[in-house]
């Protein structure tokens, strides 16, 4: 699903009432950690999250992650990278033919995705990774409101705005951020995928989210990257407010060995 215009006009409206959106980034199947993140965010009734994708792979919990937000009415997601892995695998492994996508899974943090549906549900790990599959395929590859577009990864700078194909939304890196000029006059674009520390050349520094030396029309930056690197040790969980533009951050809590 490209967008979901029902759940773009029901965050339109939270924000103009005046109430609360938050963005957070990439989990990487750290529950603890997202779990001390919202604790802190202290969301009320009418507020909002929005997760960037890459909820899972990496870290010891997925499993957890998503039982986490798909059990709050609040929580609303958008396709990751590593979502998509998972649905090209297990795609591969329904049709018998398992090759490049399967290992590429397992490779970027998959295995630990299984053991963690493993470890959660028993014999149902199976049957509950391909419930967890197809909601995955329900979700918008990009969120856009009046003044934000959400993305996990970032759009094509050589086409149009209105144009974008899944591969750039979901992978580019340096095409889209290393662009001179804003791609939204008129809208913030809020980004994961890429840790910030990665990109040090535009003032990136591990476990801060960073704010692009470019102006929109109405003086804010043209994006704001937050995935502040929880797979490192030494990493954040960090939430953008598009309420206020304030951010909150945490330490990573989860050990990839307990």
């Amino acid at each position: 699903m490209a967008r979901n215009n029902k759940l773009e006009d029901q965050l339109n409206a939270v924000l103009q009432a005046g109430n609360r959106v938050w963005v957070i980034g990439d989990i990487h199947g750290h529950n603890l950690t997202l779990q001390e993140l919202l604790s802190q965010i202290k969301l009320a009734k009418e507020d909002k999250v929005i997760f960037v994708g890459d909820l899972i792979d990496s870290g010891p919990r997925s499993a957890q992650v998503i039982e986490t937000i798909r059990s709050d009415s609040r929580f609303h997601c958008i396709l990751g990278n590593h979502e998509q892995m998972m649905i090209n695998c297990m795609k591969d492994l329904d049709s018998g033919r398992p090759g490049m996508t399967t290992t590429t899974w397992l490779m970027n943090g998959g295995m630990n995705t299984m053991e963690s549906f493993d470890q959660a549900y028993g014999e149902d790990g199976d049957e509950k990774l391909r419930e967890v599959r197809q909601w995955f395929t329900s979700l918008p590859l990009e969120i856009i409101l009046d003044k934000h577009r959400i993305v996990h990864a970032g759009y094509d700078p050589l086409v149009d705005m209105d144009s974008q194909k899944e591969g750039a939304m979901l992978w580019f890196r340096e095409q889209f951020f290393n662009h001179p000029k804003p791609l939204d006059e008129k809208r913030q674009i809020v980004f994961g995928h890429s840790p910030t520390q990665k990109i040090s050349h535009l003032g990136g520094k591990e476990g801060e989210v960073l704010f692009s030396p470019l102006r929109i029309n109405d003086g804010r930056s043209s994006w704001v990257a937050i995935d502040t690197g929880v797979k490192k040790e030494s990493g954040r969980l960090s939430a953008y407010g598009l309420h206020d533009s304030s951010v909150i951050s945490v330490a990573r809590m989860d050990l990839l060995k307990q």
